[in-house]
């Protein structure tokens, strides 16, 4: 949502939508717009009021109404590991993932880390255009690496570039001697198996 305030942004609303640069302004005057909003939907927050309390200063559509747990056969959002784990829902599922994921849970388990490893989503930053250099954003991370004890796992969220750079630095990495775990077309291990690299 941060974008759409954003300068370029603000263009495109300009040039080819005719709108004003920023939201809810007139795009003549470039005045706030308040008189035009609609009344606040309903919001329903999946929390506990427990965890955070309802401020005073939200408007009274909006709830907390718990923590909301989806079913276990939604869990998943490969078919083929959602098949495999099909039997009794109440069981841990350690070792039944399909071979596309084994990898992944291979470097949850099969760590001598102490730590778990630090997630890093990038959603859509990739496809905005925020992420210019991939392969120098996969170098910080090394050197991240390099400096602590953490491991990692990238999820590119299928940002070809990016993509691009991990499977480049994954065939020029001259590796330590311990062979890395043959993985899938869409996970790849890098920086002396500590980054797990998932494609998306």
């Amino acid at each position: 949502m941060w974008a759409l305030f954003m300068e370029s942004w603000g263009l495109w609303r300009n040039d080819c939508l005719n709108l004003s640069p920023i939201p809810y302004t007139d795009p003549v005057t470039n005045l706030p717009l308040w008189h035009v909003r609609a009344e606040s939907p309903l919001l329903l927050y999946g929390f506990s009021k427990e965890i955070v309390e309802r401020p005073g200063y939200w408007p009274s559509s909006a709830h907390i109404c718990g923590f909301w747990f989806l079913p276990m056969a939604w869990q998943f959002s490969c078919d083929k590991c959602r098949e495999l784990f099909s039997g009794d829902f109440n069981s841990p599922f350690e070792g039944i993932l399909c071979a596309n994921h084994a990898g992944l849970e291979d470097f949850l388990m099969g760590s001598s880390y102490s730590s778990l490893p630090i997630f890093i989503g990038l959603s859509s930053i990739g496809s905005m255009g925020f992420l210019r250099n991939p392969k120098s954003f996969l170098m910080v991370i090394k050197a991240v690496i390099e400096s602590t004890d953490y491991r990692f796992i990238l999820f590119s969220s299928g940002y070809q570039p990016l993509d691009s750079a991990i499977r480049s630095v994954a065939s020029s990495a001259v590796e330590s001697s311990v062979e890395a775990p043959a993985l899938s077309n869409d996970s790849t291990l890098l920086f002396n198996n500590r980054l797990f690299c998932l494609s998306g």
